[in-house]
């Protein structure tokens, strides 16, 4: 009896504990979200577009007769609401210009944000519910806020020469990102969530050098465009069932592997560019790459190609300048070529073989 009563006071005395704990935890957290309210920049102060604008340490022209990226102005729609920004060459953008209550589109260029960290500021979230599109060009943008993960309408991102190296997990709760732009940046890699982002459609990664690999988009379900020219990737994506376009010149390709898993579900124009990478050799698997009509294949290794490619009658261009192919094999190549797909045009040498007498 006495051991009964001792264990049903250990239990409440848990109990008791566990529910401090709890509540002591909450607590926490709302200090910290209070904490980091405090922290923001206040735009209760503002009553109008005019009000934000006089805040700015430069002039905004608005709905100016030239405009041009290399212009700071802003554009007003019929309300007489700011929903355009061109932010260019400024000293910095200033935390009070995310206080708009209509903006739709935001661009910086050459012009750092109001922050001493290399990011862009947290106020960013008050964008939320009009932001559409952002870009930020030739800016220092090393690593990004979490804040911008509450940016749910958030259709197009544009971050060009920023030295970003990191793409963060919390790109994949931008459940409206359709235009991923991020070229000219450090990246080394993408994250797998991106594999969220599921109405996502194009994606740029050109000149980000040390990015070695874009295997985080296998199995992605709706990205048709693919530009990742003047990288360092080593291997194809597999599985991009509505892939179209793929550029990856310039990267480390050795070999087409699994190529014939890309955009295997749609019957649009394929439009494949490998030129100038270390392909030694064509899996003959190319065969089922569906409506293959355009193959760069310039400044590589081969010095064949597989009997399977001569049978694809989709295919009308085909590049192979600046490979190792003998004269021998050459002439034996386009005359295959001549036979089975006379529609085709194989440029090598800087001529259309329609031109060369064989």
């Amino acid at each position: 009896m006495v051991l009964s009563t001792l264990m049903l006071m250990n239990i409440c005395m848990l109990s008791l504990y566990e529910t401090a704990s709890v509540n002591l935890y909450q607590e926490q957290i709302g200090k910290q979200d209070t904490l980091q309210s405090d922290l923001l920049f206040n735009c209760s102060g503002f009553k109008t577009g005019d009000d934000i604008l006089q805040s700015f340490p430069f002039k905004v022209e608005l709905n100016p007769i030239i405009r041009s990226p290399e212009i700071t102005y802003g554009l007003l729609d019929d309300n007489k609401n700011i929903y355009f920004l061109n932010i260019f060459n400024e000293i910095y953008f200033p935390s009070s210009g995310f206080c708009f209550k209509h903006l739709k589109q935001l661009y910086v260029r050459k012009s750092s944000f109001q922050d001493e960290n290399n990011t862009i500021s947290g106020e960013i979230q008050y964008l939320a519910p009009t932001l559409i599109d952002l870009g930020i060009y030739d800016t220092i943008i090393t690593h990004l806020p979490y804040e911008i993960s509450k940016l749910e309408k958030l259709q197009t991102i544009k971050f060009s020469n920023t030295g970003l190296k990191i793409l963060p997990e919390f790109i994949g709760n931008l459940s409206s990102l359709q235009f991923l732009s991020l070229r000219n940046n450090m990246l080394t890699s993408l994250p797998t969530t991106i594999l969220n982002n599921q109405l996502l459609r194009q994606i740029e990664l050109g000149n980000n050098p040390n990015l070695n690999s874009i295997q985080s988009l296998n199995g992605h379900q709706s990205v048709k465009y693919i530009e990742a020219n003047n990288c360092s990737i080593e291997n194809l994506p597999v599985n991009l069932f509505q892939l179209t376009d793929l550029y990856m010149s310039n990267n480390k390709l050795k070999n087409l592997r699994n190529i014939q898993t890309l955009g295997h579900v749609t019957n649009a124009k394929k439009y494949f560019y490998f030129g100038q990478n270390h392909i030694q050799s064509i899996t003959p698997q190319i065969r089922y790459v569906k409506n293959l009509y355009f193959l760069n294949l310039d400044g590589n290794q081969l010095n064949n190609m597989p009997s399977s490619i001569l049978y694809m009658n989709t295919l009308r261009y085909l590049y192979i300048q600046n490979n190792h192919f003998g004269n021998t094999e050459l002439v034996t190549i386009i005359s295959k070529f001549k036979t089975t797909n006379p529609s085709l045009k194989i440029f090598y040498k800087d001529q259309i073989t329609s031109r060369i007498k064989i």
